[in-house]
């Protein structure tokens, strides 16, 4: 007679629900919902919708310092173990090591905030489930690109737009370019890519008439995207990125 084993698997690192909103200039929303921590250990449930403001320092605020101008804050759930404190939100600029407040060891990051040029939060909307969370900026960032011609393809400068390409991911863009003439292509790729014709392609259909379109493409670590035209005075913006909560 054989032994039985029963079969063990490892935990999902799953997110349910925490879906993130602008509330004001100070504070990000999230909503209930659950996920594995970061480590996938253990879960981290979160009952009712929590409040994260940049203007506090600590559980619900800035793990440290304060805030800054034109900054990527990551957004996370943290949590006790013991189940003492109750799960609450923090902001950091490290996306993978927040200074925990005391009482905390569990966290997991559920998006990102990024403050103006007055340290307000951008007006935002971030769409999805699961791990795949799509954001959405109500007025789309500029890139490095606002009046490119280049004849070879040429990197796109994200940094603005996006807070990292530590993980490979999907851009809109937004582009404004104007066709010397009729027939005249934008062509957008991964930065990597040795491909000869863009991923995600835009037909000018009169010359000197500016064409505006949204683009999506995806993204290589570090090398981002890059752009290649045939006609002049291109200008690229972030409209939304994919962030993948790994």
């Amino acid at each position: 007679m054989s032994t039985q084993t029963p079969i063990v698997n490892a935990g999902l690192k799953y997110i349910n629900g925490l879906n993130l909103s602008r509330t004001s200039n100070a504070i990000v929303a999230i909503a209930a919902g659950a996920c594995r921590d970061s480590t996938n250990t253990n879960d981290i449930v979160v009952d009712t919708a929590l409040a994260v403001s940049n203007l506090i320092s600590g559980a619900g605020g800035l793990d440290t310092g304060a805030v800054a101008n034109s900054t990527f804050y990551a957004v996370f759930v943290i949590a006790d173990s013991t189940k003492y404190n109750d799960p609450v939100g923090l902001l950091s600029i490290s996306a993978t090591a927040p200074t925990l407040p005391f009482g905390y060891d569990m966290f997991r990051r559920v998006g990102w905030a990024k403050t103006d040029g007055s340290a307000n939060f951008l007006e935002f909307r971030q769409r999805g489930a699961s791990n795949d969370r799509w954001m959405w900026y109500d007025v789309a960032i500029a890139t490095d690109i606002t009046s490119g011609s280049s004849a070879t393809f040429a990197a796109v400068n994200l940094a603005s737009g996006l807070p990292s390409l530590t993980v490979t991911s999907e851009v809109n863009l937004l582009c404004l370019f104007t066709p010397t003439a009729a027939n005249d292509t934008l062509e957008i790729r991964p930065g990597s890519s040795s491909a000869a014709v863009g991923y995600a392609v835009a037909s000018g259909a009169v010359a000197g008439v500016v064409e505006t379109t949204n683009l999506v493409c995806p993204t290589d670590i570090t090398t981002g995207v890059d752009y290649i035209v045939t006609g002049s005075a291109v200008a690229l913006s972030v409209a939304a990125y994919l962030d993948q909560l790994v």
